[in-house]
């Protein structure tokens, strides 16, 4: 099993573009149902030893599809004891031990989740907070 207490710390998590539609009149019922889109995608700096996590999420009408929300989010990570933690397959390619990436991921979606909860306050969506996923719990 890897150990994963000290094997990286986050360094930053800041929203990258956020994009709300104008005040619309909606009903929430309680048939009104939201629909959530999530990317996420890694980069390396080899040479900072980081990692940087960009988690994209969409917030749709379910009834619709009508894109309401729209947040980049993106977390950086500093890769402690690097040469031991990260395989690098061909120049923009890497590999880390599963457990290592897993906490990172989840850590990178629930900081997202907090700055998206934060931009949403005060706007006609504050309780748009996105769900748990499958691989975080």
């Amino acid at each position: 099993m890897v150990e994963i207490e000290n094997s990286f710390k986050i360094i930053a998590g800041e929203i990258i573009e956020f994009d709300i539609k104008p005040h619309l009149d909606i009903s929430f019922s309680n048939d009104f149902l939201l629909a959530y889109d999530i990317e996420q995608e890694q980069q390396l700096n080899k040479e900072k030893r980081l990692l940087f996590f960009n988690t994209s999420v969409g917030i749709r009408k379910k009834e619709t599809g009508e894109l309401l929300v729209s947040l980049k989010a993106l977390t950086v990570f500093e890769i402690r004891d690097f040469e031991k933690n990260v395989q690098l397959i061909e120049p923009n390619q890497f590999s880390l031990p599963r457990e290592i990436n897993t906490s990172m991921s989840r850590i990178a979606v629930s900081v997202t989740r907090g700055l998206l909860s934060g931009k949403l306050k005060d706007t006609y969506l504050p309780h748009a907070i996105l769900p748990l996923l499958p691989f975080e719990y």
